[in-house]
């Protein structure tokens, strides 16, 4: 008796083991496990190219997106560096203007009040002479 059970179970084994191989490496109506873990791996690869072709692209679309901000914002500090060049130039003619129109006016008074003088001096030392 102990023989025959013996002998039912390394059957059910045997018929298990059947069974797993049969699913693993045949199918069971169902491509077998290899395959559809092929089937998976290869899906998967495709799909991690893809994001890699996306991840590239995206990065390469917002390096180009960050280089035409850049471009922009270094554009408008140059027009606002060159404005602000351009109004301290304007302000610092406009100052030299002001103190030549200033040293012109002292120059003029001198020259006038040194020919007066010259002038009284003149007619006092005709008047004396």
């Amino acid at each position: 008796m102990a023989l025959q059970v013996k002998a039912t179970e390394v059957a059910k084994i045997k018929s298990d083991v059947e069974h797993l191989y049969k699913t693993v490496y045949q199918g069971n109506g169902k491509p077998s496990i290899l395959n559809q873990i092929t089937s998976i791996e290869h899906r998967l690869d495709s799909l991690e190219e893809k994001l890699d072709s996306s991840f590239k692209a995206m990065e390469t679309e917002m390096s180009l997106k960050f280089d035409s901000i850049t471009d922009i914002v270094n554009e408008r500090f140059n027009h606002i560096s060159y404005q602000i060049s351009h109004e301290f130039e304007r302000t610092k003619v406009s100052e030299v203007g002001k103190n030549q129109l200033k040293a012109g006016i002292i120059t003029a008074t001198i020259a006038t009040c040194t020919t007066f003088g010259a002038l009284l001096i003149n007619h006092l030392l005709r008047i004396n002479g």
